[in-house]
């Protein structure tokens, strides 16, 4: 997010007075005034409407990519040629960089599947990812790596790569609880609320006592998009059918009725 502008000596206004590039000026001060320059919907785009899918390499997928959305901009401009392109000087991508290098020498789908799965067990989903990045490179169709790759994407802020990993699980099997589930929760991030509520009451209809995630991921989106009333009656749905998910739910369920 754009928070300050430079200003050049001969003012020109730039998003930063690092970025030499003329394409990057938005305007002069002695000809237009600052706060209008400003506040023109259309200037300084190149940072304002910047996101996490537009960058390239590492940058794309990086677990903290929606913060720093590839750190300075100049140093990809400069360096890379490109705002959009991978930050490869950033200490997070050398350090990713070189575990990848050693994974990307694992043949053996089994232990590739078995190491994903530890990695993200121990909380590095971005070495896990790489790893089922590459089971799907060598033309592995399997529905659980298609779900377990979905649930990693999402959890790194993935949510394009989610949404399509998810995809691929539902034409193995459409009536995966676990892929509906994921694909409801990926739309929903992206944008698509009303197609993401589809999606998760389809997964509540399809899951049992053993995996209630459902209504829960549900009540969520509701609650995340102001439809609390709709969120507390999901919840209520889940609570009266499943004992077990009395507990689950104790704290969104105690926000909500108090909200309500």
């Amino acid at each position: 997010m754009l928070i300050n502008l430079g200003i050049l000596h001969n003012c020109d206004i730039l998003g930063c007075t690092s970025v030499r590039d003329k394409n990057f000026i938005e305007g002069n001060a002695k000809t237009t005034p600052i706060k209008e320059i400003w506040s023109n919907p259309d200037s300084f785009s190149w940072n304002r409407k910047m996101t996490k899918d537009k960058l390239s390499g590492l940058c794309r997928k990086c677990l903290f990519g929606n913060r720093c959305l590839g750190g300075c901009s100049n140093t990809r401009l400069t360096m890379e040629g490109s705002i959009y392109s991978e930050n490869k000087y950033c200490s997070y991508n050398v350090a990713v960089t070189t575990a990848r290098k050693q994974l990307e020498k694992i043949e053996d789908i089994d232990v590739i599947m078995s190491k994903a799965r530890k990695f993200a067990d121990n909380g590095n989903l971005q070495l896990s990812e790489i790893l089922l990045s590459k089971a799907i490179e060598m033309g592995c169709n399997d529905i659980g790596l298609f779900e377990f790759y979905g649930y990693v994407s999402f959890m790194l802020g993935n949510y394009l790569d989610a949404r399509k990993a998810n995809e691929e699980a539902l034409k193995i099997n459409p009536e995966s609880a676990y892929a509906n589930k994921g694909m409801g929760l990926s739309l929903g991030k992206l944008g698509e609320v009303d197609k993401g509520i589809e999606y998760l009451r389809k997964a509540i209809a399809l899951s049992d006592e053993n995996f209630t995630d459902p209504y829960y991921d549900l009540a969520v989106l509701l609650y995340e998009n102001g439809r609390n009333e709709e969120a507390l009656k999901v919840l209520e749905e889940g609570r009266a059918k499943y004992e077990s998910f009395e507990s689950v739910s104790k704290d969104l369920y105690e926000i909500l009725t108090n909200a309500s």
